[in-house]
């Protein structure tokens, strides 16, 4: 981090300021799983999808996305 933002930071703010942890690919990967599967599931909630809907999005989060791409192709 820039030093000199370091040091406007804590001019502004009271708390430390922290490093940025990168998430390695598979990581990323899950994280975006979870969040997708947390959004059809507040969609259902809310209506909008349907029980078998629900069961097909979340099944499709367990195939590879590039096997998928490739067959495309």
């Amino acid at each position: 981090m820039n030093k000199n933002i370091a040091i406007e930071h804590k001019k502004k703010h009271k708390t430390p300021v922290q490093s940025v942890t990168k998430l390695s690919k598979e990581n990323q990967n899950e994280l975006l799983k979870a969040m997708k599967i947390g959004f059809y599931m507040d969609f259902h909630r809310k209506g909008l999808l349907t029980d078998e809907q629900l069961e097909m999005l979340i099944a499709m989060q367990d195939k590879p996305v590039e096997k998928d791409a490739q067959k495309l192709n």
